[in-house]
């Protein structure tokens, strides 16, 4: 057995540490089943590169490619040119999950900050396939379809002034078909019908609440509704992964939040120790699945009879699953430097609310 299928029979998805981005990525390739490849977006937004930027990225081309298609006036110069990739980048960069996805670089994750289906790119799942769980969980209720008509509702809506301002550049995006059932499949296991209705059974209250900030956000604007699902979508996901990972447990998880903002503060130490304590929770979980039975073959005990090499080998197969809980459990607006101001989100460890 590989990391993959553990992951899968724990969980359903392979943890990956994963940005908001990523999930939002994921999710929404799932609900629309449609992925673009933009090329020309990508040469554009892409600003640096640790190889630099080479052929079709380079400056020089990148300014003769958009003046041999009509896409900049005559007058306008290779330095304006290159401010432009600075704001484009800034749009669909928002959360630097962005990368070079056409030659001469190699192709890895690469996810555009998402306001319209046209940036859905098919790239390596960053999120483990997150997105596509969490939408097939919610497909099992009327409450999760419910989320899910408002999600499609969300990116079927007029393009907003961000993507007319990048609407030039999809010009040639070649539509491709974007089914993840498949690919998830072959790469992780069939999702049985009875495994999809326990998961919406154990997350039945956190669908709910999801459809009911899906409805409470009908007069939000385009922008607002997306961030807000996406954030709630999140804390279902972590909220999920903790109750799994609590199955044995005398009690739901509970995470403590420090909305007082002191660093020295008793309430601080407080919510740090307790996430501490869940991520060992979470830590814990694959090891006690493998002495259960739950896998079809113990991944980690498997050959390793001392019990300090078990305990470790579990540690090192499958850490990634412990990153996911403080990467994608929860984002807040953070201030970007003065000098180049982008309205990013960030991961905060403290501030978090009760998800069971």
């Amino acid at each position: 057995m590989d990391k993959k299928q553990a992951h899968f029979e724990a969980l359903g998805y392979e943890p990956l540490r994963m940005k908001p981005v990523h999930f939002a990525s994921g999710f929404f390739m799932a609900v629309t089943d449609s992925v673009y490849v933009n090329e020309l977006l990508n040469q554009v937004a892409v600003t640096k590169t640790n190889k630099g930027l080479l052929d079709g990225y380079a400056p020089d081309a990148v300014f003769e490619r958009l003046r041999s298609e009509g896409l900049i006036m005559d007058g306008v110069t290779q330095a304006e040119v290159e401010l432009l990739r600075i704001q484009v980048n800034g749009v669909v960069n928002n959360d630097s999950a962005m990368y070079p996805a056409f030659k001469p670089y190699r192709q890895k994750g690469n996810d555009y900050t998402f306001f319209t289906p046209r940036l859905l790119t098919r790239a390596s799942r960053t999120d483990g396939y997150a997105g596509h769980f969490v939408a097939a969980a919610l497909a099992a209720t009327a409450e999760g379809t419910e989320v899910l008509r408002f999600a499609r509702g969300v990116a079927g809506e007029s393009p907003g002034t961000l993507e007319r301002f990048v609407r030039p550049l999809l010009k040639g995006g070649v539509p491709d078909n974007a089914c993840l059932a498949p690919k998830y499949e072959r790469e992780y296991g069939h999702l049985a019908p009875t495994r999809v209705t326990y998961v919406s059974k154990l997350m039945h209250r956190q669908t709910e609440a999801i459809a009911r900030l899906c409805r409470n956000l009908a007069d939000c604007s385009h922008y607002h509704r997306i961030r807000y699902l996406v954030l709630g979508l999140l804390a279902w996901l972590m909220a999920y992964l903790l109750r799994t990972a609590a199955v044995n447990a005398d009690g739901p998880p509970l995470l403590l939040f420090d909305f007082v903002g002191a660093r020295d503060g008793p309430i601080r130490s407080q919510s740090q120790t307790c996430y501490a304590r869940l991520r060992e929770l979470v830590r814990r979980t694959y090891l006690e699945f493998a002495d259960a039975g739950r896998f079809s073959d113990n991944p980690i005990t498997q050959g390793i009879s001392n019990e300090r090499v078990r305990q470790r080998a579990t540690i090192f197969v499958f850490w990634k699953s412990i990153s996911a809980t403080s990467r994608c459990a929860w984002v807040t607006p953070s201030p970007a430097p003065p000098a180049y101001r982008k309205n990013t989100l960030s991961f905060s460890p403290i501030r978090s609310v009760r998800l069971c």
